[in-house]
Order: C-alpha cells, then structure tokens, then sequence
C-alpha cells in the first residue's frame, strides 16, 4: 500500500532543511531535495511516499498557486495546490508509482485543484489520464493538458476555467 507521509517543520527554529545533506541524495535528484531552506510561515510541504516501508517518492507541494501574473488567467491561490517538485526514487521509476503518488494527492485533497508547471516532463504529465490536474507551462499557463484534467464523471474539463466556477 502507498502511503504519504509529510515531514513536520520542527517547532522553533528559524529555518529548516527537510533532508539532509545525505539525505538528499539517496535515488533522487540531489539539488532538488538540499540546500533551499524553509522558513516558518513559508507554504512550502515536503511529502515522503513510501510502499511496503520503502521511500519510493517524494514531493514538495506550495500551498498558494501563483500564476494570476499571467494575463487573463483567474487567481486560483486558495483553490488550488501546485506540484513544485515530485520525484520517483531511481530504482522504482517507470512502474506507475509517479501517477499513484499523483492519484492519491488529488484523492487526499478533494477540496483542491491539483497545479503543475512541466518542465521537461511533459510525457509524464501527459500519462495522467483520470486524474484532475491542471498543466501549465511557464511559457504558455494558458495550456493545459484536458486529456488529464477530467471531471470526476470522466468528462474532460477546462482546468482553470472550472476553479472559477
């Protein structure tokens, strides 16, 4: 079964590294994972995602969407939840674990519209049929891939337009 788990922000202090130095590096992407401090009122979360008691993913999530700099695009900020980061460890990727981890955030935060800038990831983004997620690209955020952004019926749905609604 996979199960995500959210790394805390330790009480006190003024900043805080989510993983280690060692950490950081152990099957994924090292400057993805060190090295960015968080601060304490920052929107930032750090979710492991583990199966069978083995780290298989982890994602940062930011918890206010920003794109209403973006011209005729609504403000979305509280409706939504982007995907900053999400990385499968080196040794599980290509066997669905990505779009597990995907699907059960959007199931997770039903009130929330999932929101992700590809870059670079275009195919995986692309394979995310059925489940409800807006793709932006830092170019053109009026883009979005409707083949992955379904209502829950399976309709397909204009993303943004349908956070207004």
């Amino acid at each position: 079964t996979l199960v995500l788990r959210e790394l805390p922000f330790p009480a006190g202090g003024a900043f805080w590294l989510p993983f280690t130095y060692e950490e950081a590096g152990r099957g994924f992407t090292h400057g993805w994972w060190y090295g960015r401090p968080v601060y304490p009122n920052s929107s930032r979360r750090f979710l492991h995602a583990y199966l069978d008691g083995d780290e298989v993913a982890r994602v940062e999530l930011d918890e206010r969407v920003s794109i209403d700099h973006y011209a005729d695009v609504p403000d979305i900020e509280a409706m939504a939840l982007e995907i900053q980061f999400i990385e499968v460890h080196a040794e599980h990727r290509l066997a669905g674990i990505g779009h597990a981890v995907v699907e059960l955030m959007a199931n997770q935060n039903p009130d929330r519209r999932l929101v992700a800038f590809s870059e670079g990831a275009d195919g995986f983004w692309a394979h995310l049929d059925g489940v409800a997620i807006s793709m932006l690209t830092p170019t053109r955020p009026d883009i979005i891939d409707r083949s992955s952004s379904r209502r829950p019926d399976g309709r397909p749905v204009d993303a943004l337009a349908a956070l207004a609604e």
